[in-house]
């Protein structure tokens, strides 16, 4: 199976608007850029987007560990796939771009691992260690 995802970068909204001209496209999903920085809240924009469309899969492009506890980050995917009952996606990388922004170096391998790892089990409603 092949999708076809649009990257809206720091230009994505809000906008019901936009949601539905998207949707009426044929995209299966928009990407959602996740950086403090450079746009507003991806999580609030998608949990928008879900309310308003009705088989857009909707995804962070992407997350990472450092801006966004994974904690937090399941909280928001889990809250997101409820919202659109069953299209939220989780893409999350190391960071390398916005933690550039911020003067900060990527997760390295051993430490994005772990977060993953942690991910999983909290998505799955299993304990995490702390």
């Amino acid at each position: 199976m092949v999708e076809i995802w649009r990257s809206g970068g720091s230009n994505m909204t809000g906008s019901p608007d936009d949601a539905r001209m998207i949707e009426g496209e044929g995209w299966d999903g928009p990407l959602f850029m996740d950086s403090q920085c450079l746009a507003l809240d991806n999580w609030v924009m998608m949990g928008v987007w879900g309310t308003v469309t009705e088989r857009l899969l909707l995804s962070p492009g992407v997350t990472n560990p450092f801006t966004r506890h994974s904690v937090v980050t399941a909280n928001a995917a889990e809250t997101l796939q409820v919202v659109t009952k069953g299209r939220s996606i989780l893409g999350i990388g190391r960071g390398d771009s916005v933690l550039a922004y911020l003067g900060h170096q990527p997760f390295g391998t051993e430490r994005f691992e772990r977060v993953l790892s942690d991910l999983r089990a909290l998505l799955a409603r299993e304990g995490i260690p702390f």
